[in-house]
């Protein structure tokens, strides 16, 4: 039982030294679910006026474009900033 619970504990610490993620992927996850949380309500609110419905969804996808954009620039500073180090 024991030899058990210590495999278990050692296999967690190995996924998850695996299946790290960055400080700025978490932050990138949490924006887009943001986003996407914000235009469903939105969208629902509409949902029974097609007009208002594609308005709302051309607009998330401008806003969505616009949050990728953004962070691909903080991710091309700090590839630079990297290299710059090398």
């Amino acid at each position: 039982m024991y030899s058990r619970a210590r495999r278990r504990s050692k296999r967690s610490r190995s996924y998850a030294s695996i299946f790290r993620i960055s400080r700025s992927t978490r932050e990138t996850v949490r924006r887009f679910r943001t986003h996407s949380e914000a235009m469903l309500r939105k969208q629902y609110l509409v949902h029974h006026d097609e007009e208002q419905l594609i308005a709302t969804e051309k607009q998330a996808a401008a806003q969505l474009e616009e949050l990728f954009e953004q962070d691909a620039n903080v991710a091309g500073g700090r590839d630079r900033a990297t290299a710059n180090m090398s």
